[in-house]
């Protein structure tokens, strides 16, 4: 039998586990953007697969897979204001809200 087998189907066993760890830990920034459903999560997968090995190349991507995105703001066609009553609580009287 054998013994030099074990140590050895241990040490093939820790190193896949290690570098398991080391993939989940360079492609965070694409697993964070996936996880919040960002609009930019291929762009980020690209630049994390491509510069991920540079410190600006990991944490760019991560940043960016962590940052809200800014909803643009409500417009209407109406030049009554509207819209700007709605959102701001005046009236049309021109006189300022209570």
């Amino acid at each position: 039998m054998n013994t030099s087998s074990a140590p050895e189907a241990l040490f093939y066993t820790v190193l896949i586990v290690i570098y398991a760890i080391v993939a989940l830990i360079y492609f965070l920034p694409t697993l964070v953007a996936w996880k919040r459903k960002s609009p930019n999560l291929s762009t980020i997968l690209l630049v994390n697969l491509l510069a991920g090995w540079t410190v600006i190349g990991w944490l760019l991507p991560l940043w960016w897979a962590f940052k809200r995105e800014k909803f643009k703001a409500h417009t209407s066609d109406t030049s009554d204001g509207t819209a700007w009553d709605r959102d701001f609580g005046s009236d049309t009287s021109g006189e300022p809200a209570d």
